[in-house]
C-alpha cells in the first residue's frame, strides 16, 4: 500500500503540463531554417562613412605658367607703355643690357591648407569606394629685370618688376582603399582616379608702380590616375581618424605628393 500519495498526484499533474506545453511546438529537426523565426538577429555593421579632412602638397608646386614673352606683350600695350613711359622717365625694355630675357625668378608657392569633404561605402570587409572633394589654392611671387633708358641722361639704368600670380582648382576624386588588417589600427592602401577642375587664375605685374595684367597659360581640365597609402585609427564604434599620402597630378601640371589628416564617422 502506497504511503504518500500525494506525492504521485503532484508528479502526474507536473507531467501532464508539460505533455500539453510542448504539444503545440514543431520538432526540431522539421524546423524550416528560411523562415524569419529561425533566423538570428545580429547588429548591422555601418557601412557609409563620412570624412572631414585638411591637406597641404609637399614639394615643389608648379608655377602658374607666365612668361617673358607674356609680360614683353601686356607692357607694351599702347594704354601701358605710354604710362610705363612717363612714370620712368624714358624708353625702357623687360631684360638686362644684353637683350636676354630670362624668365621670372619665381619663388616657393604659398600654399593654402587644402580642405576636403569625402563620402565612403564599405563593400565587404575591407574594400571602402570613396569620392572626394578638395579645394586647392597657390600663389606665386617672382621678380624679373628690366632696363630704362632715360630722356635726360646718357647711361642707362636697371630696375626690378614683380609679378603675382595665383590659381584655385577643384579637385575630384574616385578611389577604392583596400585595408590590410582588421582591429583598431589599420593601414591601407588607395588608388582611383583624380579629376582637376580650374576655377579661378590671375596675374599681376607692376613696373616702377605701374600695375597691370599679363596673359597667363590657362589651366584646363584633366583627368589622372593617383595612388598612396594611409593609416586609420578607430576611435569608437563609429567615429575614426586618419592620416594619409597621396601621389598624382595637381594644378599647374606638375606630378607632386599631398599629405593629409581627417576625422571620419560612420553610420
Amino acid at each position: 500500500m502506497n504511503k504518500h500519495p500525494f506525492i504521485h498526484v503532484l508528479f502526474g499533474a507536473a507531467l501532464l503540463c508539460q505533455i500539453v506545453e510542448t504539444s503545440g511546438q514543431t520538432p526540431w529537426n522539421q524546423v524550416n531554417l528560411s523562415s524569419s523565426q529561425s533566423k538570428i538577429m545580429t547588429s548591422r555593421a555601418p557601412k557609409t562613412s563620412v570624412r572631414f579632412s585638411a591637406g597641404l602638397p609637399v614639394g615643389n608646386t608648379p608655377d602658374a605658367g607666365t612668361n617673358m614673352e607674356a609680360l614683353q606683350q601686356a607692357a607694351f600695350a599702347p594704354d601701358i607703355y605710354e604710362q610705363l613711359f612717363e612714370k620712368l622717365g624714358g624708353e625702357f625694355i623687360i631684360g638686362n643690357l644684353s637683350g636676354q630675357q630670362n624668365p621670372p625668378a619665381q619663388q616657393p608657392a604659398k600654399l593654402d591648407i587644402m580642405p576636403g569633404l569625402q563620402v565612403g561605402l564599405r563593400i565587404g570587409r575591407r574594400l571602402d569606394i570613396q569620392a572626394n572633394a578638395q579645394y586647392y589654392k597657390a600663389t606665386w611671387s617672382g621678380a624679373f629685370p628690366v632696363t630704362v633708358f632715360p630722356q635726360d641722361q646718357p647711361v642707362p639704368k636697371s630696375l626690378n618688376g614683380t609679378i603675382h600670380t595665383s590659381a584655385s582648382c577643384l579637385i575630384l576624386e574616385l578611389g577604392t582603399s583596400l585595408f590590410i588588417t582588421r582591429g583598431a589600427v589599420q593601414p591601407y592602401a588607395k588608388a582611383g582616379i583624380r579629376g582637376l577642375f580650374p576655377l579661378d587664375q590671375d596675374a599681376r605685374a607692376a613696373i616702377g608702380g605701374v600695375v597691370f595684367s599679363p596673359i597667363t597659360a590657362q589651366m584646363k581640365q584633366s583627368f589622372s590616375p593617383f595612388g598612396g597609402a594611409g593609416l586609420q585609427v578607430r576611435l569608437g564604434k563609429r567615429v575614426f581618424a586618419d592620416m594619409e599620402g597621396m601621389y598624382g597630378k595637381l594644378p599647374g601640371g606638375g606630378v607632386a605628393a599631398t599629405l593629409s589628416a581627417g576625422v571620419g564617422y560612420r553610420f
